[in-house]
């Protein structure tokens, strides 16, 4: 006798939750200067069936979210002009962006966040899973701004 008890049937598997990541309902706006980045991050957000904007710079990027609110940015440090701090200050002195995920991308390992205005950093090089992990974590966390009126 190697078992004796009940066999108990399984549980209804648990609901899903509310805050499960759901592409279609994603509106990324990503910022670079160098297009080669904005169009490989463009497609690999493209293959995860997120919306995307795109945009060559802070002050673009600026004028894109105002027009059309994102669920989440991904923006580049080193940018002329406007560098990537500078875009995302200026973002969250909007108040309906105060607290919108902005995503650092860069290839810099030794970037400092001391001040907390970017809410990840996503190191280069970029991979699928990488981008897929970061939206999923902000789109779960309810800190993306919800693109229902």
């Amino acid at each position: 006798e190697i078992f004796k008890g009940k066999i108990e049937k399984p549980s209804a598997p648990a609901p899903v939750p509310a805050s499960v990541f759901n592409p279609a309902e994603s509106k990324v706006l990503i910022v670079d200067d160098i297009s080669t980045n904005l169009k490989v991050l463009e497609a690999m957000l493209k293959k995860i069936g997120v919306q995307v904007m795109a945009s060559s710079s802070g002050a673009e990027a600026l004028e894109r979210a105002k027009a059309e609110p994102p669920t989440i940015v991904l923006t580049d440090l080193w940018m002329p002009e406007m560098d990537g701090e500078a875009f995302a200050r200026k973002l969250r002195e909007i108040p309906a962006y105060a607290h919108l995920p902005i995503i650092a991308v860069t290839a810099d390992s030794q970037i400092k966040n001391d001040d907390r205005i970017f809410d990840d950093i996503l190191l280069k090089p970029i991979t699928l899973e990488k981008v897929r992990t970061i939206l999923e974590k902000f789109a779960t966390s309810g800190r993306a701004v919800s693109l229902k009126s």
